[in-house]
This record gives C-alpha cells, structure tokens and sequence, in this order.
C-alpha cells in the first residue's frame, strides 16, 4: 500500500523470519525487499521451505503464521504465491 514505510518493512521481515523460531514444520524462510524495481517484480518475496505438504498446511493454519499474515494483510495490496516440490 502507498504510505508503508521502510520501519514497517523491516518489521514484516523479522516477523517473516521469526517463524523459523516459532513453527516447527518451517525448515526455513527468508524474506525481503525487491531491488530491481522492474515492471514485472513485486515489492516483497518470501521463501520458505518444509519437508511435506502437511507441514506447509501446519505453517498455514499455526497461530504465529496468522498473526503475521494479518500483520502483512494490513500493510499490502496485492499477494501471490507459489507452492512447488523441490
């Protein structure tokens, strides 16, 4: 959203990256901004990484989870995600 400033940013990124503390299913995440402000980049990636997809749907459902997605749903317009087997 127009208006998030840098302090925000950077607290949605420790809270991102808190999780890993926080939820046991999470192996690892990292987070950050975009720097190549290109046409076809988003402003903010995420990436995490679980050995099955029920600890993907555990991460999804945890209380920690939640209160940081509610946290970034205050701060953004739009969202898009990517589930993949490695």
């Amino acid at each position: 959203k127009s208006g998030v400033t840098g302090e925000q940013i950077q607290q949605m990124k420790s809270m991102l990256e808190g999780l890993t503390e926080k939820v046991p299913s999470l192996l690892s995440m990292s987070a950050g901004s975009d720097f190549s402000r290109k046409a076809r980049s988003w402003d903010f990636a995420i990436c995490t990484e679980f050995k099955s997809h029920e600890d993907l749907n555990e991460y999804a459902t945890h209380p920690e989870h939640i209160k940081v997605a509610d946290y970034i749903g205050s701060l953004v317009t739009e969202a898009a995600a990517v589930d993949f087997d490695c």
